[in-house]
């Protein structure tokens, strides 16, 4: 009996070392990924602030720019992946490829999602033109 108590704690103990080690990497890979989708909130915040197309629909309100991409970074940041944060910055500073583009296999939704998120920011932020969102890239 002893030797059968014995081997049932160590296969026991050595679960929940297993467990431990294994919230330890989910843990870790947890925080790893938040600080990989704030680098690409801050990345597209970057990005935003510098649109020229963006630029031009605030251009009436003096801090209108920095309030539509805080709106969009809010709404990007809960509603996409990091990876699709990215492509949308690299595509709103003209990086993205039109090979790019079309091996994307989400990009028209992705780029869709994108022009309903700026008009409905001009709509919330209280600019005149909020229906006015750019045009999708062909």
């Amino acid at each position: 009996m002893r030797w059968t108590t014995a081997r049932l704690s160590f296969r026991s103990a050595t679960r929940r070392v297993r467990l431990a080690g294994l919230g330890a990497v989910c843990l870790f890979a947890g925080v790893a990924l938040q600080s990989y989708a704030q680098d690409q909130i801050s990345q597209f915040r970057a990005a935003c602030t510098r649109s020229a197309t963006l630029m031009g629909m605030t251009q009436t309100h003096p801090d209108g720019l920095e309030r539509l991409c805080d709106c969009l970074a809010a709404d990007f940041e809960a509603n996409l992946p990091p990876a699709d944060v990215e492509t949308l910055s690299r595509d709103l500073l003209g990086e993205l490829t039109p090979a790019e583009r079309a091996s994307h296999p989400e990009y028209q939704r992705l780029s869709a999602y994108g022009g309903q998120a700026v008009g409905a920011c001009l709509l919330i932020e209280g600019f005149e033109d909020g229906a006015r969102a750019p045009a999708a890239p062909e």
